[in-house]
């Protein structure tokens, strides 16, 4: 199924691990501790190698709470105490829908009695709760694993009173924990451009800051359960989060902004513990495989980014006899001694995204910058110029590779994100983003040796704006469209216009001077936010490369040599 297609009927169990989780430790409910169903809004090929789910499912098990998993293809109705739901993405917000649906829920809110599971969201899209807020009793605003504890052991501690439970009286008290939001208890009304124009809170915090993510190596985010039934092409692999957040503040990119330290920068696991927990892994179950994850921001105590940590990482592996995949680089890790680590280790390509295009300009006749481009369009203040001077870069390219291989060209617009600058920039148009995609290729137009990969003609161009800058409209039209199992383009803009609404705020650009619907969810500095939108918006204002293109190269390392 696609993620945001129907739930399928096979309906797999796994709270014995199923068929479908094939390595790790049990996951097998003891009588008398509270339960918590954990289930991811992706299908499974998906959710299983998502790390978010796995850490929390590591922490709630280590305190003795039973973790009963399912995901949007694999759940079954059965008893518990809380739904907790990963919303990891905005294209699975209509499974988390249907899955309320399927586990037999009313889907508001409102209409859930004390005697029904206590229903959570969380998940790297609750950047901007608001779409989804009415089916929600609760939300997770940021790292979840201490937050779902606290949540947990607070209904636990009614039962052990022998007190009835009422939900009422749990959500206000739960409303206190740090990074807990209880939409309830939020009176928010919106103007006609989307606007807040009125304001009430109930529970004496107006504002609910995100919750920190852990110290990394003391809880690492890792992989416990692997399944060859995942996306991957290995049947079994370690994952590791070296890095959350990113020292860069690009004003587009939602990870540099809301995950990390307190301080803005990115929070790293010490290179040993990595080597440790990967040697662990290797002698319980033979794994053999680790794949890094967010290595482009792998520097810890270092003042930029840097290549010193994996490259320490990867002898220390290599050294060790493991095999390795590293995810996206930055321009500023490559150089030559990386590109045999990682060779070593046994990848055949490296991901790169460099800073602006002038950067990657000194690299085209490099031996090593050979195989992808991978570009984000579309953005604010780009013109058909910039679209014809990407064309120019990949040409150059093309030529630099001589006769031999192939381009492969990633294209795709860029989506303007709640918690970034870019909040209040507005996005493109489906349409518009498709004529400069056809711009791109016709200046490309009998060039050999380039092919081209982009989501263009997916309807996610229409509903991604919508549900990144949702708001109670988008909430409405999620419900409408429920039982449309694929919906299309036409589907989303038909939904508006059944329910007499307008999409126009989610493709406008936004004033920075009004207050926005989620700027009570505190994962930035709003203020700051609005001085940076102002500043980018300001008119006559010179943009500079990075204000437009975001790149990333994959390129074929040099060949193997020895590492001592």
């Amino acid at each position: 199924m696609g993620r945001t297609g129907s739930i399928s009927t096979r309906r797999k169990q796994l709270g014995d691990r199923g068929a479908l989780i094939q390595t790790g430790p049990p996951l097998d409910p003891r009588p008398g501790r509270s339960t918590v169903a954990l289930l991811n809004a992706n299908p499974f090929s998906w959710g299983v190698a998502n790390l978010g789910w796995q850490c929390l499912t590591e922490y709630l098990l280590d305190r003795e709470i039973n973790v009963l998993l399912a995901f949007a293809d694999t759940l079954g109705r059965q008893g518990r105490t809380f739904l907790k739901i990963t919303v990891p993405f905005e294209d699975t917000y209509l499974n988390v829908l249907r899955m309320l649906r399927a586990a037999g829920l009313p889907l508001l809110a409102r209409d859930r009695g004390d005697e029904l599971p206590v229903v959570v969201l969380g998940g790297m899209s609750m950047i901007n709760p608001i779409p989804l807020e009415e089916f929600a009793d609760a939300v997770v605003i940021g790292e979840g694993r201490e937050a779902m504890h606290a949540i947990v052991t607070h209904r636990a501690a009614w039962r052990a009173s022998g007190r009835h439970f009422d939900k009422r009286a749990y959500l206000f008290e739960i409303a206190q924990l740090p990074g807990v939001y209880v939409p309830s208890h939020y009176d928010i009304h919106l103007d006609d451009d989307g606007y807040v124009d009125r304001f009430t809170c109930r529970n004496g915090r107006p504002a609910v800051e995100a919750n920190v993510v852990l110290d990394l190596t003391r809880y690492p985010i890792t992989s416990k359960w692997t399944s060859g039934y995942a996306l991957y092409e290995h049947d079994d692999y370690f994952s590791v989060m070296a890095a959350m957040g990113c020292h860069k503040k690009c004003p587009f990119c939602v990870v540099g902004h809301v995950q990390g330290s307190q301080s803005g920068r990115a929070v790293t696991i010490d290179v040993d513990a990595i080597l440790e927990l990967a040697l662990r892994r290797r002698a319980e179950y033979g794994t053999n495989l680790v794949k890094i994850f967010f290595s482009s921001a792998f520097s810890p105590d270092d003042g930029d980014i840097n290549a010193r940590a994996i490259k320490e990482l990867l002898q220390s592996l290599h050294r060790h006899g493991f095999s390795a995949r590293v995810g996206s680089l930055n321009v500023k890790q490559a150089d030559a001694e990386l590109f045999q680590l990682v060779h070593a280790v046994g990848q055949q390509e490296v991901t790169f995204a460099p800073e602006t295009v002038e950067e990657l300009r000194p690299s085209l006749g490099k031996a090593y910058i050979t195989d992808e481009i991978y570009s984000l369009g579309s953005l604010p203040g780009e013109t058909d110029r910039h679209t014809r001077a990407f064309a120019s870069l990949i040409r150059s390219l093309r030529q630099a590779q001589g006769d031999s291989g192939t381009v492969y060209v990633h294209y795709n617009p860029a989506f303007m994100k709640a918690q970034t600058p870019y909040e209040y920039l507005g996005n493109t148009r489906p349409a518009e983003a498709r004529r400069k995609y056809r711009i791109l290729r016709g200046e490309l137009e009998g060039l050999a040796g380039v092919e081209y990969v982009s989501v263009i003609e997916d309807p996610m161009l229409f509903y991604q704006p919508v549900l990144a800058l949702g708001d109670y409209n988008a909430s409405r039209v999620l419900q409408r469209l429920l039982a449309v199992a694929q919906p299309g383009e036409d589907d989303w803009q038909r939904a508006f216009a059944d329910l007499g609404l307008s999409d126009a705020r989610y493709f406008s650009p936004k004033d920075p001077t009004r207050r926005l619907p989620w700027e009570h969810i505190g994962y930035v500095a709003h203020e700051k936010m609005k001085k940076r939108a102002a500043a980018l918006m300001k008119p006559g204002r010179t943009l500079t490369a990075a204000d437009f293109l975001d790149f990333e190269l994959t390129a074929a390392p040099v060949p193997h040599r020895p590492i001592h």
